[in-house]
């Protein structure tokens, strides 16, 4: 296991609606805590119908991650671009057939 063996404890598992970053509230011993990996997966859909609002979405939710957060946003292939999102974040986008992930995190 690359996590490690503790995994499972150390890991919170919230479907909500991303879209809407303050609705995902991680609570820990001390209050809210920042997670460091978010997995983003909206419906293709909502990507196609306005994929410059789902990239701004997709940063506004990486805001809410720890210093070396990650988003892992998935859509499909040839909706969005590296351009499409802000040039101050590292943005590792890759392709698999019809879908894409962009890999989201500060420099």
């Amino acid at each position: 296991d690359i996590l490690g063996e503790d995994a499972r404890r150390r890991s919170l598992v919230l479907k909500v609606d991303a879209w809407d970053p303050p609705s995902i509230v991680f609570e820990g011993e001390d209050g809210e805590v920042p997670p460091d990996i978010v997995f983003l997966d909206p419906p293709y859909p909502a990507v196609a119908e306005d994929p410059v609002r789902a990239a701004y979405r997709a940063q506004r939710l990486l805001q809410r991650t720890s210093p070396r957060g990650v988003v892992c946003f998935h859509f499909r292939d040839g909706q969005l671009d590296v351009d499409d999102f802000d040039p101050t974040l590292d943005v590792d986008l890759r392709v698999w057939g019809s879908t894409a992930f962009a890999f989201l995190r500060r420099r």
